[in-house]
C-alpha cells in the first residue's frame, strides 16, 4: 500500500538485468545452498573440460564465462548465457548418462532453467515469442505466474554460501516477482 494513501497500491521492481548479474556474480564467487545442496562453478568448469577438439555440448559456454574480473562482471550477456537453457540441457545430459561431478544435475538444471524463463518474462521484447515465458506478460499468464511463484520460493529459501539473510539481489529477485503480477491486474 502506498504509506500516505489507502487507495493506492506501490510496486517495486528492482532491474532485472542487473539482478541476474548479481546472481550470476555470487553463483561464480560463493555458490549457492538450496535444499541442502551446493550450487557452484564446478560443473560449468566440467562441462568446459568435456570438449573434445571443436565439438562441445555448450558450445556459448568460454573460460570467459567463469573467470570475469572487473567490467567484465557487469555484462549481462555473460549472465543470460551462464543462466541458459542450453547449459541447464547440457548439465541434464551429462548428468542422465552418469559423467562424474554431474550427482546433483537436477537441482543445478532447476535452478539454471528457472532463473531463463524468470529473465525470459522480464526481458521480452515482442508480444509473441519462441517460448512461452517470453511472451509480452499476460499472453501465458498461467505459465509466467507459475514462474514467478518457483522463482520467487527458490530465491527466498536459497542463501548464497557463508551467508544466513537474504541478499540484496535476492531482494530485488522477489520483489519483481510479486509486484509484475499485481501491476499487470491493476492495469487491467
Amino acid at each position: 500500500m502506498h504509506p500516505s494513501n489507502n487507495l493506492l497500491q506501490v510496486y517495486i521492481f528492482a532491474d532485472a538485468p542487473h539482478m541476474l548479474k548479481l546472481a550470476k556474480n555470487h553463483l561464480l564467487d560463493h555458490g549457492f545452498v538450496y535444499c541442502g545442496n551446493i550450487i557452484d562453478k564446478k560443473c560449468f568448469v566440467l562441462l568446459l573440460k568435456l570438449r573434445v577438439k571443436d565439438l562441445t555440448i555448450v558450445h556459448k559456454l568460454t573460460k570467459q564465462h567463469l573467470h570475469v574480473v572487473g567490467t567484465g562482471r557487469q555484462k549481462v550477456k555473460f549472465a543470460a548465457q551462464l543462466f541458459s537453457h542450453t547449459n541447464a540441457k547440457a548439465i541434464k545430459t551429462c548428468g542422465k548418462n552418469g559423467i562424474a561431478g554431474f550427482e546433483n544435475w537436477e537441482t543445478l538444471f532447476y535452478v539454471l532453467d528457472l532463473f531463463d524463463k524468470w529473465f525470459d518474462i522480464f526481458n521480452s521484447r515482442t508480444k509473441y515469442a519462441k517460448y512461452a515465458e517470453a511472451h509480452a506478460f499476460g499472453i501465458e499468464m498461467e505459465k509466467q505466474c507459475k514462474v514467478l511463484r518457483e522463482m520467487n520460493k527458490f530465491i527466498t529459501s536459497m542463501r548464497v554460501c557463508g551467508r544466513n539473510k537474504l541478499l540484496p539481489f535476492q531482494k530485488g529477485i522477489s520483489l519483481c516477482c510479486q509486484s509484475l503480477p499485481g501491476l499487470f491486474k491493476h492495469l487491467k
